[in-house]
């Protein structure tokens, strides 16, 4: 994976589907975190929620048959997106809007806002 950071982001191809895809709504999914325990279960949930979307816009976008060359390409970007990063950018809206986190889970979860 690209390790070179770009504005703020792991890589320029997380900060380009960051870019892209930056208005991610959990609230008609939050059923995906009813049996998560603790925050790292809840990261790793959304990280792979948002790599799923992704490919799957992705690949609804792309048109067959699609030239090996531009496949190699769009394959190649998204294997260096760090997903994990996004999902760092939501995990606290995520924490606040899950409705089974109580007063004695916020230890388990980190402070929620």
């Amino acid at each position: 994976m690209n390790t070179q950071k770009y504005n703020g982001w792991t890589n320029y191809e997380t900060w380009l589907i960051n870019m892209h895809f930056d208005n991610f709504d959990f609230e008609d999914v939050m059923e995906i975190f009813d049996d998560c325990k603790d925050k790292g279960e809840m990261l790793t949930r959304i990280s792979d929620y948002i790599e799923e979307y992704v490919e799957e816009v992705v690949e609804s976008m792309v048109e067959e048959p699609l030239p090996c060359l531009l496949q190699d390409i769009i394959r190649s970007t998204l294997g260096e997106v760090d997903y994990h990063d996004i999902a760092e950018h939501y995990i606290d809206d995520v924490i606040a809007n899950h409705h089974t986190i109580t007063d004695e889970d916020d230890a388990m979860y980190g402070e929620v806002a």
